[in-house]
């Protein structure tokens, strides 16, 4: 039995007042103090600017391959109404980098979740996707994962979010039935990792 459990300030304006002409005097001929600019918030706002440099150099208009990630269909409405659908896992679908910035700011999840993937570096880098997809299983990695070392199955599973993990014990289980995954050790170390059941012992 799958046990895997379903993980399903407004800026305030301040003006200083003083009290007395004393104070006043106090202020104007006290130096401000200023605080020294770490290394970590210079690079920030370098890497910051950078990235919107990237972004303005791509055209909204311009389409990007878009691949599903998931083992089963996906469906998403575009911000115009237009549905896109991708039937299974490596289905191909092109979608506007204008639609992808939407997806990016207002439905994250299926970059995060692992359902949709791009590929395309400097639309990764440039759109800044790797914040959502830094734990998510590539395709390449999804299909290998059955021939990889207990090791790297027990650290690559720990980490991946939850609907590719369910994906992860689906596809699993249908390999268990037609043979193409035989290997016990790989099989338990995916049951540990999911917390499931995957055969009958």
């Amino acid at each position: 039995m799958d046990k895997i459990k379903q993980d399903l300030p407004e800026e305030e304006s301040v003006q200083d007042t003083q009290a007395d002409a004393d104070a006043q005097q106090s202020l104007a001929t006290e130096k401000p103090k200023r605080k020294g600019r770490t290394a970590k918030a210079a690079t920030d706002a370098v890497e910051e600017k950078t990235a919107i440099k990237a972004i303005e150099t791509l055209d909204p208009n311009a389409t990007v391959c878009v691949r599903s990630g998931h083992d089963g269909t996906v469906r998403y409405r575009g911000k115009d109404g237009s549905l896109y659908i991708w039937e299974r896992m490596g289905v191909e679908q092109f979608m506007t980098v204008a639609e992808l910035r939407y997806i990016a700011s207002a439905k994250s999840r299926y970059l995060s979740e692992g359902w949709l993937q791009v590929e395309n570096p400097l639309v990764i880098e440039a759109l800044q996707l790797e914040r959502f997809c830094g734990n998510v299983l590539t395709l390449g990695e999804m299909e290998g994962i059955f021939d990889a070392s207990v090791e790297e199955i027990a650290g690559k599973l720990a980490k991946a979010p939850s609907e590719q993990r369910r994906s992860v014990a689906r596809m699993a289980r249908q390999k268990i039935l037609d043979g193409s995954l035989n290997r016990l050790d790989a099989i338990r170390a995916i049951e540990e990792a999911l917390n499931v059941n995957l055969i009958e012992r």
